[in-house]
């Protein structure tokens, strides 16, 4: 009796290489998710929910006259008590790699964490903006993850 062992040797390699192009494939999934999320966040932004509370009156006149938008919460206006203008809230999105698989997604924005949360000292309401763009995103990312195991693991 002889085994037939032709495509035995091809079969053996691809499980072998399987975790390496599991992890591969899984990186660049989570990177594309993150970007989805990203994305998000930014149309969330530039959306100006209907739900978020309007501006104070106040604060919208002097972003107004300052020739900043009197709709966006940080336009990249100059401040009367700083000599640097505010960054753009929407640019300092930024994602960033940490590990493999792993990456941190957020705002180095002095107000971002008042923004998403609210600030009740300066009177500054909560509009949600991150948080809702993660769940909003989560299907997409579900998806794109799925679609990528499939090619893995036809």
């Amino acid at each position: 009796m002889s085994l037939d062992l032709e495509g035995f040797e091809d079969a053996l390699k691809k499980c072998v290489e399987l975790p390496g192009r599991i992890h591969k494939q899984a990186d660049k999934a989570v990177a594309r998710g993150v970007k989805i999320v990203r994305g998000a966040v930014i149309k969330k932004i530039h959306s100006q929910p209907g739900n978020w509370p309007a501006l104070d009156p106040k604060y919208a006149a002097r972003k107004a006259k300052a020739g900043g938008s009197n709709k966006k919460l940080i336009s990249g206006v100059r401040s009367k008590r700083g000599s640097h203008p505010s960054t753009n809230y929407v640019n300092s999105f930024t994602d960033k790699k940490i590990a493999d698989a792993e990456y941190a997604i957020g705002s180095n924005h002095p107000q971002a964490r008042a923004l998403e949360f609210g600030y009740e000292k300066k009177n500054i309401k909560a509009r949600p903006h991150l948080n809702p763009a993660v769940k909003e995103s989560a299907d997409a990312v579900r998806l794109d993850m799925v679609n990528t195991f499939k090619e893995i693991l036809p």
